[in-house]
């Protein structure tokens, strides 16, 4: 399968540091299960390409907004235990939690 082709842009280390912090806060939400298509689309909506630092943290930080108004809560127990797993398994991700 061939790869996608990935943007290459430079993002300086305050973005980066920025970025990583709003994406271990996501991490850590969990959503109710009857508004996980919703959280799906607005997912894609808000992480489509974008071509400056700024834009992409105001759309995180929408993203993580927009979220909570679904219902996410932040859950220390589940951001810890994502943790714990990546810091192991770099390479690891977390697809499904919680019930059916």
């Amino acid at each position: 399968m061939p790869k996608t082709p990935q943007l290459k842009l430079s993002w300086s280390p305050s973005f980066q540091s920025e970025a990583r912090q709003i994406f271990a806060r996501l991490r850590g939400y969990t959503i109710p299960h009857s508004k996980l298509a919703e959280a799906r689309h607005l997912v894609h909506h808000w992480l489509c390409p974008v071509y400056s630092e700024a834009e992409a943290l105001e759309r995180l930080l929408t993203l993580e907004c927009d979220l909570y108004m679904l219902g996410a809560q932040p859950a220390p127990q589940l951001a810890d235990a994502v943790t714990a797993v990546r810091d192991l398994f770099p390479h690891a991700a977390l697809v499904a939690y919680g019930q059916p």
